[in-house]
């Protein structure tokens, strides 16, 4: 019995010095950005009230923990000497693994999301028009080096992946076809001499950092369009670059809608290009 409490106690303090040693290193970076003297107040406070709730919780557990092992040593005390146990001893131990089962429950539904998928709205089409008598072949390709969405990293080695649900690189295909057919350009499967219109989805990607009190999440979205024909040739890079601080945890549905509208208006300003119309309406012209 004393060896097996020193080894909880031991337990106990080595979980919360690792937690103190969180709010230190949290500390720390946020004194680095040399914050105004409120914020640093703030942040202090947030700390102490923090660390108040880890004793709390300590000290629960420790409690929690020590009942549970006394009412199993009575029931086994009891079985051994062929005593009947106590109705109001079972029934404590029965309401004690009903509340672990219930926190372990909670815990798993808990668990973050590891897939998303995008909802991207109508592209908004330029009111030019690129009518002309070529018919264009539309093609997609995915460049990128990562497939994942969002990755949400706390300080530790493994960051958290959201994946996509279903493919970004076709619906992007399918808002850009809209958007330029809109337009009045000809779009359809042609063989292999047609002109033909390259989407290259190169980057599409939010890194969150989760710090304790607040996140920073910071994205980068690249799509090259491609036009060639058999004598000619025209590439243009668009970039979309976006960062944001937010308060407390981060949620993935908040990254995911806002990465949705990013994109959005990346795929809005391809549209509204006017170099990428002036291409489109004068193949003719040297590239």
């Amino acid at each position: 019995m004393p060896c097996l409490k020193i080894k909880l106690i031991n337990l106990f303090n080595n979980l919360f010095n690792i937690k103190v040693e969180k709010q230190k290193k949290d500390f720390d970076h946020t004194y680095k950005k040399k914050i105004t003297p409120i914020s640093h107040l703030i942040f202090f406070f947030n700390t102490i009230i923090s660390l108040f709730w880890i004793f709390l919780i300590k000290i629960s557990f420790y409690i929690y923990t020590k009942r549970c092992f006394i009412m199993f040593l009575s029931l086994s005390c009891a079985h051994l000497n062929n005593q009947p146990s106590t109705h109001k001893v079972q029934r404590r131990f029965k309401n004690l693994l009903s509340a672990t089962s219930v926190f372990i429950l909670s815990a798993c539904s808990s668990q973050p999301q590891n897939s998303v998928a995008l909802q991207l709205p109508t592209i908004n089409a330029p009111t030019t028009s690129l009518q002309s008598n070529m018919t264009w072949q539309l093609t997609a390709m995915d460049r990128r080096i990562a497939h994942y969405l969002i990755a949400i990293s706390d300080g530790d080695d493994v960051a958290t992946l959201i994946n996509e649900k279903n493919s970004t690189l076709m619906l992007i295909k399918t808002r850009l076809q809209n958007a330029w057919e809109k337009q009045q350009l000809n779009i359809k499967d042609a063989n292999d001499s047609a002109p033909k219109i390259e989407i290259h989805l190169i980057k599409l990607l939010t890194n969150v950092q989760q710090n304790t009190f607040s996140y920073t999440q910071s994205g980068q979205i690249q799509i090259k369009i491609s036009l060639s024909t058999q004598q000619k040739h025209f590439s243009k890079m668009f970039s979309q670059n976006y960062s944001q601080e937010g308060a407390f945890k981060a949620d993935v549905n908040d990254l995911t809608t806002n990465l949705n509208t990013q994109l959005t208006t990346l795929l809005n300003s391809i549209t509204q290009d006017t170099e990428l119309n002036a291409k489109l309406r004068l193949l003719n012209t040297p590239i």
